[in-house]
């Protein structure tokens, strides 16, 4: 069999017919699921298309219409709220990002068959987004004081313990703590491991919990689900909610989880991470421990965390007093 001439290859190019939207984000999707292997990310991501989608049809055109009328709708859509008002720096940047990562995709996968010839969304200007600027941590003693204020005499009072222990012990994400589960639990010696299987960026992080949390737990759990503990599935959900209303045993929502933090610490949940890294902090833990602990990608990351963290402080607030006279 005769190879193909260069002539005859250019032909078949191009009679190749140029690729579909439909086509082209059904593939970019299914690329996207393959690599998180997330539900929800799927849905994040069919939800910011769609809103982008309706307000190019407001002006007449679709993903692959001119790159500067795209550019200029994309500036002003991702800034809208959907209550209405002004999106957040990190609401904003996460929606350009994911329409860019759209058009990364065709350009790479469909480079000689799509329509589509530029990413619009590198046009547009996106705003600083320091994630840590608000981030704030509990005071040992205020944490201290909390946790000897919960009465672990009731059920509740022993998960709300548990709760706040193992959240104040690993920095876990309310979303990761929300989702453990009996399968993710080994118990050696009276000694708790946590397996996290998929935390921020799809990684598996293991913790080890200290011996007076892991008792917490425990006596939570036992609490709960009885003496024998080796009877639960593996899908058993550690945290379920406790209030008498329909919801009644079922795993716990990060709502509520929320709500429990806020009723306890004034705070949500996102403090007690806070609070975890500066205690490591302070207990003489290395910048890459922390990092190690708190799943960040980068040095820099938790560099950039520690210091908001710390940015209210003023070491030399003491000796300004004096200088003063304050008494």
């Amino acid at each position: 069999m005769l190879e193909p001439t260069r002539s005859q290859e250019l032909i078949v190019a191009q009679d190749i017919p140029p690729r579909s939207l439909p086509d082209m984000l059904n593939a970019w999707i299914d690329a996207k699921m393959k690599k998180s292997g997330s539900a929800k990310t799927k849905e994040a991501y069919l939800t910011v298309m769609q809103s982008f989608r309706v307000a190019l049809a407001g002006h007449e055109i679709d993903l692959d219409g001119p790159p500067r009328l795209i550019a200029e709708i994309a500036q002003h859509w991702s800034t809208l709220s959907q209550a209405g008002g002004v999106a957040s720096n990190s609401t904003v940047n996460q929606r350009l990002a994911i329409i860019s990562s759209f058009y990364r995709y065709v350009l790479k996968m469909y480079r000689d068959e799509a329509t589509i010839t530029e990413n619009p969304i590198e046009r547009t200007e996106r705003p600083s987004n320091n994630a840590y600027e608000h981030s704030e941590a509990i005071a040992h003693d205020v944490l201290d004081e909390i946790l000897k204020g919960v009465d672990k005499c009731t059920l509740q009072g022993k998960q709300y313990y548990a709760l706040l222990s193992v959240a104040i012990n690993t920095g876990r994400r309310v979303s990761e703590v929300r989702a453990m589960c009996w399968g993710h639990l080994t118990v050696r010696q009276s000694k708790v491991t946590v397996l996290f299987p998929r935390t921020k960026r799809g990684k598996e992080m293991k913790d080890q919990l200290s011996p007076k949390t892991s008792k917490a737990l425990m006596e939570y759990l036992h609490g709960w689900y009885g003496s024998n503990l080796a009877q639960l599935s593996s899908d058993a959900p550690i945290w379920v909610t406790l209030d008498d209303n329909q919801y009644h045993g079922n795993q716990m929502s990060v709502r509520t989880m929320q709500r429990i933090c806020e009723r306890l610490c004034e705070g949500n949940f996102h403090k007690l991470r806070a609070s975890f890294a500066v205690t490591m902090e302070e207990a003489g833990a290395k910048v890459s421990e922390i990092q190690a602990r708190l799943g960040h990608e980068s040095l820099a990351t938790t560099g950039r965390y520690l210091a908001a963290l710390r940015k209210a402080e003023n070491p030399y607030g003491t000796e300004m007093e004096k200088l003063y006279g304050m008494e």
